[in-house]
């Protein structure tokens, strides 16, 4: 895998990168703050809720969702506020909690703690130097987990300018993770 300073303009938030974001994500930006909405609510039964952001997950995927964990997983997912325990979770994880899916849970889990846990994708994948035939590889996923933590830890001011324009076009203001991630999946030429 590429390391992030081997990806051209990944610090790029300038107004013509942003515009651009825009322009090519504008239906993920505007479903974005609703599935964070619904991964975080408590109104409903923790089951309920599961399979709901299971169903809405897959809505950004060109596939259904055919089988979920039955383990609850949610709870102790947005509870999740350092780099260890980020790790000590996903070292316990033995399968993907959706579809066999490490795609689909890396969406599920970034939509219930969007600050540690980067959405993961063909796309993505391409871009940082993965073989789509080995996308849904654990370890591949594990692997951008921490170089996106890196990424942040070493450069989260630069995400400022696209936090603010997406608060200032959607209403809500993305993590720093979200940022780079956004960045990486827009307009970029697989590798």
């Amino acid at each position: 895998m590429k390391h992030f300073s081997q990806i051209d303009g990944l610090l790029d938030f300038s107004k013509q990168r942003i515009e651009q974001i825009f322009k090519e994500a504008d239906g993920y930006n505007r479903q974005y703050d609703a599935l964070l909405s619904l991964a975080a609510s408590n109104a409903l039964p923790s089951d309920v809720q599961h399979t709901l952001l299971g169903l809405a997950t897959y809505g950004w995927m060109p596939t259904i969702p055919k089988s979920q964990t039955e383990e609850p997983y949610l709870d102790k997912v947005v509870s999740l506020n350092s780099a260890a325990a980020v790790d000590e979770f996903l070292e316990r994880l033995k399968k993907p909690v959706i579809n066999n899916s490490w795609v689909g849970t890396s969406k599920i889990l970034h939509f219930a703690n969007p600050v540690w846990f980067p959405i993961w994708d063909s796309k993505v994948g391409s871009v940082v130097g993965i073989k789509r035939h080995s996308i849904n590889i654990k370890r591949h996923y594990l692997a951008y987990v921490l170089m996106m933590r890196e990424l942040v830890t070493a450069h989260e001011e630069a995400a400022i300018p696209l936090k603010q324009a997406m608060f200032d076009k959607y209403g809500y203001r993305p993590s720093s993770l979200r940022c780079f991630e956004l960045n990486l999946f827009v307009g970029r030429s697989k590798s």
